[in-house]
Protein backbone atom coordinates (compact mmCIF):
# COMPACT_ATOMS: atom_id res chain seq x y z
CA UNK A 1 0.00 0.00 0.00
CA UNK A 2 1.12 3.61 -1.14
CA UNK A 3 2.22 5.86 1.79
CA UNK A 4 -0.40 8.61 2.21
CA UNK A 5 0.20 12.43 1.23
CA UNK A 6 1.32 14.61 4.06
CA UNK A 7 -1.91 16.88 5.66
CA UNK A 8 -1.06 20.35 4.35
CA UNK A 9 -1.49 23.30 6.92
CA UNK A 10 -4.74 24.48 6.25
CA UNK A 11 -5.60 20.79 6.92
CA UNK A 12 -4.05 20.51 10.23
CA UNK A 13 -4.97 24.14 11.42
CA UNK A 14 -8.89 23.21 10.41
CA UNK A 15 -8.78 19.11 11.99
CA UNK A 16 -7.65 21.61 15.47
CA UNK A 17 -10.19 24.39 14.65
CA UNK A 18 -13.31 21.97 14.49
CA UNK A 19 -12.06 20.34 17.66
CA UNK A 20 -11.54 23.59 19.65
CA UNK A 21 -15.59 24.15 19.05
CA UNK A 22 -16.09 21.04 20.57
CA UNK A 23 -16.37 18.20 17.95
CA UNK A 24 -15.31 14.82 18.46
CA UNK A 25 -12.70 12.81 16.46
CA UNK A 26 -15.97 10.59 15.21
CA UNK A 27 -17.71 13.60 13.86
CA UNK A 28 -14.58 15.31 12.73
CA UNK A 29 -14.26 12.46 10.58
CA UNK A 30 -17.79 12.35 9.12
CA UNK A 31 -16.49 15.98 7.74
CA UNK A 32 -13.51 14.58 6.52
CA UNK A 33 -13.45 10.83 5.70
CA UNK A 34 -10.64 11.09 3.48
CA UNK A 35 -8.36 11.37 6.65
CA UNK A 36 -7.87 8.12 9.16
CA UNK A 37 -9.34 8.55 12.40
CA UNK A 38 -5.48 8.31 14.21
CA UNK A 39 -4.64 10.65 11.99
CA UNK A 40 -6.27 13.13 13.23
CA UNK A 41 -5.99 11.88 17.02
CA UNK A 42 -2.33 12.30 16.35
CA UNK A 43 -2.53 15.52 14.53
CA UNK A 44 -4.42 17.37 17.09
CA UNK A 45 -2.15 16.33 20.12
CA UNK A 46 0.96 17.30 18.15
CA UNK A 47 -0.17 20.57 16.93
CA UNK A 48 -0.98 21.16 20.62
CA UNK A 49 1.84 21.12 21.30
CA UNK A 50 3.43 23.68 18.58
CA UNK A 51 3.69 26.76 19.77
CA UNK A 52 2.13 28.72 16.54
CA UNK A 53 0.09 26.83 13.86
CA UNK A 54 1.29 29.84 10.92
CA UNK A 55 1.57 29.02 7.02
CA UNK A 56 5.20 29.63 6.50
CA UNK A 57 5.26 31.87 3.08
CA UNK A 58 7.06 30.62 -0.01
CA UNK A 59 10.65 29.89 -0.17
CA UNK A 60 12.71 31.65 -2.15
CA UNK A 61 12.35 34.79 -4.67
CA UNK A 62 9.35 35.80 -6.36
CA UNK A 63 8.55 34.36 -9.95
CA UNK A 64 9.57 36.86 -13.14
CA UNK A 65 7.69 35.96 -15.60
CA UNK A 66 3.91 35.45 -14.88
CA UNK A 67 2.24 32.18 -16.61
CA UNK A 68 -0.15 34.54 -19.22
CA UNK A 69 3.61 36.72 -19.91
CA UNK A 70 4.78 33.15 -20.49
CA UNK A 71 2.12 31.61 -22.56
CA UNK A 72 2.22 35.06 -24.92
CA UNK A 73 6.02 34.98 -24.85
CA UNK A 74 5.23 31.14 -27.01
CA UNK A 75 2.99 32.99 -28.97
CA UNK A 76 5.56 35.51 -30.14
CA UNK A 77 7.98 33.34 -30.48
CA UNK A 78 6.23 31.04 -32.72
CA UNK A 79 4.39 33.96 -35.06
CA UNK A 80 7.14 36.23 -35.00
CA UNK A 81 10.73 34.70 -34.54
CA UNK A 82 12.67 37.86 -35.56
CA UNK A 83 11.11 40.29 -33.00
CA UNK A 84 13.84 42.20 -30.87
CA UNK A 85 14.17 41.63 -27.04
CA UNK A 86 12.95 45.02 -26.06
CA UNK A 87 9.76 44.78 -28.67
CA UNK A 88 9.50 41.18 -26.82
CA UNK A 89 9.37 42.69 -23.60
CA UNK A 90 7.25 45.54 -24.52
CA UNK A 91 5.12 43.01 -25.60
CA UNK A 92 4.80 40.74 -22.91
CA UNK A 93 4.38 43.74 -20.40
CA UNK A 94 7.61 42.46 -18.49
CA UNK A 95 10.07 44.52 -16.90
CA UNK A 96 12.67 41.78 -16.61
CA UNK A 97 16.42 41.51 -17.43
CA UNK A 98 17.76 40.69 -20.94
CA UNK A 99 19.61 38.08 -19.83
CA UNK A 100 16.57 36.26 -18.00
CA UNK A 101 14.44 37.00 -21.61
CA UNK A 102 17.25 34.99 -23.57
CA UNK A 103 17.55 32.04 -21.13
CA UNK A 104 13.58 31.75 -21.19
CA UNK A 105 13.54 32.04 -25.03
CA UNK A 106 16.06 29.09 -25.26
CA UNK A 107 14.00 26.86 -23.13
CA UNK A 108 10.63 27.62 -25.09
CA UNK A 109 12.96 26.84 -28.34
CA UNK A 110 13.88 23.22 -26.80
CA UNK A 111 10.55 22.62 -25.61
CA UNK A 112 8.95 23.76 -29.41
CA UNK A 113 11.90 21.91 -31.23
CA UNK A 114 11.18 18.27 -29.15
CA UNK A 115 7.79 18.99 -30.32
CA UNK A 116 8.30 19.26 -33.57
CA UNK A 117 10.39 15.95 -33.50
CA UNK A 118 7.70 14.37 -31.69
CA UNK A 119 5.04 15.63 -34.55
CA UNK A 120 7.51 14.66 -37.12
CA UNK A 121 7.75 11.12 -35.76
CA UNK A 122 3.92 10.78 -35.12
CA UNK A 123 3.38 11.98 -39.01
CA UNK A 124 5.69 9.64 -40.04
CA UNK A 125 3.76 6.38 -38.71
CA UNK A 126 0.05 7.79 -40.35
CA UNK A 127 -1.38 6.94 -43.97
CA UNK A 128 -0.64 9.13 -46.46
CA UNK A 129 -3.61 10.60 -47.79
CA UNK A 130 -2.73 14.17 -49.88
CA UNK A 131 -4.27 15.26 -53.00
CA UNK A 132 -2.41 14.06 -55.85
CA UNK A 133 -0.53 16.85 -58.36
CA UNK A 134 -2.79 17.91 -61.39
CA UNK A 135 -0.52 19.05 -64.18
CA UNK A 136 -1.48 20.84 -67.67
CA UNK A 137 0.64 21.18 -70.39
CA UNK A 138 -0.25 23.55 -72.69
CA UNK A 139 2.84 23.52 -74.61
CA UNK A 140 1.31 19.74 -76.11
CA UNK A 141 -2.07 21.25 -76.71
CA UNK A 142 -2.85 21.98 -80.39
CA UNK A 143 -4.61 25.34 -81.73
CA UNK A 144 -2.86 27.18 -77.88
CA UNK A 145 -1.45 30.89 -78.12
CA UNK A 146 2.28 31.06 -77.38
CA UNK A 147 1.01 33.43 -74.63
CA UNK A 148 -1.14 30.22 -72.94
CA UNK A 149 2.40 27.95 -73.15
CA UNK A 150 3.29 27.08 -69.46
CA UNK A 151 2.70 24.52 -67.43
CA UNK A 152 0.45 24.49 -64.64
CA UNK A 153 0.55 22.25 -61.44
CA UNK A 154 -1.86 22.17 -58.40
CA UNK A 155 -0.45 20.66 -55.74
CA UNK A 156 -1.56 19.75 -51.82
CA UNK A 157 -1.50 18.22 -48.77
CA UNK A 158 -3.84 17.37 -46.32
CA UNK A 159 -1.51 17.37 -43.76
CA UNK A 160 0.25 20.78 -44.79
CA UNK A 161 -1.03 23.18 -42.29
CA UNK A 162 -2.73 20.85 -40.30
CA UNK A 163 -1.46 19.64 -36.69
CA UNK A 164 -1.95 16.37 -34.96
CA UNK A 165 -4.24 17.03 -32.05
CA UNK A 166 -6.39 13.95 -31.44
CA UNK A 167 -4.91 11.07 -29.98
CA UNK A 168 -7.48 8.37 -32.09
CA UNK A 169 -6.39 7.25 -35.74
CA UNK A 170 -9.57 7.10 -36.59
CA UNK A 171 -10.38 10.51 -35.43
CA UNK A 172 -7.38 11.85 -37.34
CA UNK A 173 -7.91 9.51 -40.77
CA UNK A 174 -11.43 11.25 -40.78
CA UNK A 175 -10.13 14.58 -40.00
CA UNK A 176 -7.78 14.21 -43.05
CA UNK A 177 -10.35 13.00 -44.95
CA UNK A 178 -12.31 15.83 -44.59
CA UNK A 179 -9.60 18.30 -44.98
CA UNK A 180 -8.98 16.64 -48.29
CA UNK A 181 -12.85 16.99 -49.30
CA UNK A 182 -12.42 20.88 -48.33
CA UNK A 183 -9.81 21.17 -50.67
CA UNK A 184 -10.72 19.30 -53.64
CA UNK A 185 -13.91 21.69 -53.27
CA UNK A 186 -12.42 24.53 -53.16
CA UNK A 187 -10.02 23.26 -56.52
CA UNK A 188 -13.58 22.44 -58.26
CA UNK A 189 -13.81 25.89 -60.12
CA UNK A 190 -9.62 25.64 -61.66
CA UNK A 191 -10.94 22.28 -62.94
CA UNK A 192 -14.04 23.29 -64.33
CA UNK A 193 -12.38 25.97 -65.85
CA UNK A 194 -9.45 24.05 -67.03
CA UNK A 195 -12.23 21.01 -68.26
CA UNK A 196 -13.99 23.91 -70.63
CA UNK A 197 -10.81 24.86 -72.36
CA UNK A 198 -9.39 21.42 -73.06
CA UNK A 199 -13.19 20.73 -74.58
CA UNK A 200 -12.93 23.99 -76.77
CA UNK A 201 -9.45 23.04 -77.80
CA UNK A 202 -10.74 19.32 -78.81
CA UNK A 203 -13.29 21.09 -80.16
CA UNK A 204 -10.95 23.62 -81.92
CA UNK A 205 -8.70 20.19 -83.42
CA UNK A 206 -12.09 18.68 -84.82
CA UNK A 207 -12.61 21.25 -86.78
CA UNK A 208 -9.51 21.88 -87.87
CA UNK A 209 -9.46 18.61 -89.02
CA UNK A 210 -12.52 18.27 -90.83
CA UNK A 211 -11.67 21.68 -92.89
CA UNK A 212 -8.42 19.60 -94.09
CA UNK A 213 -10.56 16.52 -94.84
CA UNK A 214 -12.94 18.34 -97.18
CA UNK A 215 -10.03 20.52 -98.50
CA UNK A 216 -8.31 17.57 -99.88
CA UNK A 217 -11.27 15.95 -101.51
CA UNK A 218 -11.83 18.68 -103.11
CA UNK A 219 -8.85 18.63 -104.59
CA UNK A 220 -9.31 15.21 -105.69
CA UNK A 221 -12.71 16.01 -107.24
CA UNK A 222 -12.85 14.58 -110.95
CA UNK A 223 -14.04 18.35 -113.01
CA UNK A 224 -11.60 21.44 -112.96
CA UNK A 225 -14.81 23.61 -112.51
CA UNK A 226 -16.25 22.19 -109.60
CA UNK A 227 -12.52 21.92 -108.01
CA UNK A 228 -12.53 25.88 -108.83
CA UNK A 229 -15.55 26.21 -106.79
CA UNK A 230 -14.53 24.14 -104.17
CA UNK A 231 -10.93 25.88 -103.48
CA UNK A 232 -13.06 29.16 -103.74
CA UNK A 233 -15.48 27.60 -100.70
CA UNK A 234 -12.69 26.38 -98.80
CA UNK A 235 -11.07 30.08 -99.11
CA UNK A 236 -14.15 31.55 -98.08
CA UNK A 237 -14.90 29.15 -94.95
CA UNK A 238 -11.25 29.41 -93.57
CA UNK A 239 -11.80 33.27 -92.66
CA UNK A 240 -15.25 31.92 -90.69
CA UNK A 241 -13.65 29.61 -89.14
CA UNK A 242 -10.23 31.55 -88.16
CA UNK A 243 -12.81 33.81 -86.56
CA UNK A 244 -14.57 31.16 -84.85
CA UNK A 245 -11.56 29.90 -83.48
CA UNK A 246 -10.01 33.21 -82.27
CA UNK A 247 -13.33 33.74 -80.53
CA UNK A 248 -13.05 30.83 -78.62
CA UNK A 249 -9.24 31.45 -77.53
CA UNK A 250 -10.39 35.04 -76.60
CA UNK A 251 -13.14 32.81 -74.39
CA UNK A 252 -10.64 30.58 -73.09
CA UNK A 253 -8.09 33.15 -72.51
CA UNK A 254 -10.80 35.13 -70.08
CA UNK A 255 -11.72 31.92 -68.57
CA UNK A 256 -8.16 31.15 -67.32
CA UNK A 257 -7.73 34.79 -65.82
CA UNK A 258 -10.62 34.47 -63.74
CA UNK A 259 -9.69 30.96 -63.22
CA UNK A 260 -6.03 32.51 -61.49
CA UNK A 261 -7.77 34.86 -60.33
CA UNK A 262 -10.07 32.96 -58.06
CA UNK A 263 -7.32 30.78 -57.25
CA UNK A 264 -5.70 33.55 -55.94
CA UNK A 265 -8.21 35.24 -53.92
CA UNK A 266 -9.04 31.69 -52.71
CA UNK A 267 -5.27 31.18 -51.66
CA UNK A 268 -5.36 34.62 -49.76
CA UNK A 269 -8.77 33.51 -48.32
CA UNK A 270 -6.80 30.21 -46.76
CA UNK A 271 -3.88 32.20 -45.43
CA UNK A 272 -6.56 34.39 -43.62
CA UNK A 273 -8.55 31.37 -42.68
CA UNK A 274 -5.02 29.69 -41.08
CA UNK A 275 -4.36 32.48 -39.28
CA UNK A 276 -7.38 33.43 -37.69
CA UNK A 277 -7.49 29.55 -36.56
CA UNK A 278 -3.53 29.91 -35.10
CA UNK A 279 -5.81 32.91 -33.31
CA UNK A 280 -8.40 31.20 -32.26
CA UNK A 281 -6.46 28.15 -30.90
CA UNK A 282 -4.09 29.95 -29.20
CA UNK A 283 -7.39 32.24 -27.54
CA UNK A 284 -8.80 28.53 -26.84
CA UNK A 285 -6.38 27.03 -25.30
CA UNK A 286 -6.23 29.98 -22.43
CA UNK A 287 -9.33 30.24 -21.80
CA UNK A 288 -9.49 26.84 -21.40
CA UNK A 289 -6.12 27.01 -18.81
CA UNK A 290 -8.31 29.77 -17.21
CA UNK A 291 -11.76 27.97 -17.31
CA UNK A 292 -9.36 24.88 -15.34
CA UNK A 293 -8.36 27.51 -12.85
CA UNK A 294 -11.48 29.13 -11.91
CA UNK A 295 -12.42 25.71 -11.65
CA UNK A 296 -10.57 25.12 -9.36
CA UNK A 297 -10.40 27.92 -7.27
CA UNK A 298 -14.78 27.89 -7.07
CA UNK A 299 -13.91 24.08 -5.85
CA UNK A 300 -11.97 25.44 -2.98
CA UNK A 301 -14.55 27.79 -2.32
CA UNK A 302 -17.05 25.93 -2.53
CA UNK A 303 -15.35 23.62 0.25
CA UNK A 304 -14.30 26.56 2.15
CA UNK A 305 -17.93 27.63 2.04
CA UNK A 306 -19.31 24.23 3.82
CA UNK A 307 -16.69 23.90 6.21
CA UNK A 308 -17.78 27.67 7.20
CA UNK A 309 -21.40 26.80 7.21
CA UNK A 310 -20.23 23.82 9.46
CA UNK A 311 -18.04 25.81 11.77
CA UNK A 312 -21.21 28.65 12.00
CA UNK A 313 -23.39 25.72 13.06
CA UNK A 314 -21.11 24.34 15.63
CA UNK A 315 -20.85 27.93 16.62
CA UNK A 316 -24.49 28.68 17.14
CA UNK A 317 -24.96 25.34 19.12
CA UNK A 318 -22.40 26.43 21.34
CA UNK A 319 -23.63 29.88 21.90
CA UNK A 320 -27.34 28.02 22.43
CA UNK A 321 -25.52 25.68 25.25
CA UNK A 322 -23.78 29.00 26.85
CA UNK A 323 -27.18 30.81 27.18
CA UNK A 324 -28.55 27.96 28.53
CA UNK A 325 -26.09 27.71 31.12
CA UNK A 326 -26.43 31.52 31.65
CA UNK A 327 -30.30 30.91 32.39
CA UNK A 328 -29.22 28.10 34.51
CA UNK A 329 -26.93 30.25 36.20
CA UNK A 330 -28.88 33.28 36.71
CA UNK A 331 -31.66 31.23 38.24
CA UNK A 332 -29.31 29.73 40.44
CA UNK A 333 -28.23 33.30 41.71
CA UNK A 334 -31.70 34.31 41.77
CA UNK A 335 -32.23 31.22 44.55
CA UNK A 336 -28.89 31.83 46.07
CA UNK A 337 -30.06 35.77 46.58
CA UNK A 338 -33.55 34.86 47.39
CA UNK A 339 -32.15 32.08 50.26
CA UNK A 340 -29.64 35.18 51.69
CA UNK A 341 -32.33 37.54 52.29
CA UNK A 342 -34.37 34.94 53.98
CA UNK A 343 -31.64 33.98 56.31
CA UNK A 344 -30.70 37.57 57.22
CA UNK A 345 -34.00 38.07 57.86
CA UNK A 346 -34.24 34.69 60.55
CA UNK A 347 -31.19 35.94 62.07
CA UNK A 348 -32.55 39.63 62.40
CA UNK A 349 -35.41 37.73 63.99
CA UNK A 350 -33.23 35.49 66.60
CA UNK A 351 -31.19 38.90 67.18
CA UNK A 352 -33.88 40.36 68.29
CA UNK A 353 -35.38 37.47 70.59
CA UNK A 354 -31.86 36.80 72.11
CA UNK A 355 -31.92 40.65 72.97
CA UNK A 356 -35.23 40.84 73.96
CA UNK A 357 -34.31 37.71 76.00
CA UNK A 358 -31.09 39.38 77.60
CA UNK A 359 -33.07 42.33 78.27
CA UNK A 360 -35.57 40.37 80.30
CA UNK A 361 -33.09 38.61 82.22
CA UNK A 362 -31.06 42.04 82.50
CA UNK A 363 -34.22 43.43 84.26
CA UNK A 364 -34.63 40.42 86.48
CA UNK A 365 -31.51 40.20 87.71
CA UNK A 366 -31.48 43.79 88.82
CA UNK A 367 -35.03 43.53 90.37
CA UNK A 368 -33.46 40.73 92.41
CA UNK A 369 -30.52 42.76 93.68
CA UNK A 370 -32.73 45.63 94.27
CA UNK A 371 -35.19 43.76 96.90
CA UNK A 372 -31.58 42.39 98.28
Amino acid sequence: MPPRRELTPQMRSRLCELKSIGLSFSQIHQRHPEIPMGTIRSTIRREKDRDDNKTAPRSGRPRKITEEQLDRLRDLAASTPGMTYKDIMKEIGADIHKRTLQRTLQAIRKQQQKARQLNYRTESKKPEICIRPVTIRWAETPHCDSSLRASTTFEGSCYSNIAPVMANWRDEYHAALLVRDEREQANNSFYDAYTRLADRTASLSTVSKQHHQTSEEGTLSASPVPQRKGTATAVESSPETGIASQTQLATARADLAAAQRSRAETQDRLARTNAELDKLKAKTKQDTRKIASLEGERTHLALRLKDRDEELRGKAKLLDNVQDELASLNLQLNMAEDRSSKLQRENKELVDRWMARMGQEADAMNEASRFQ
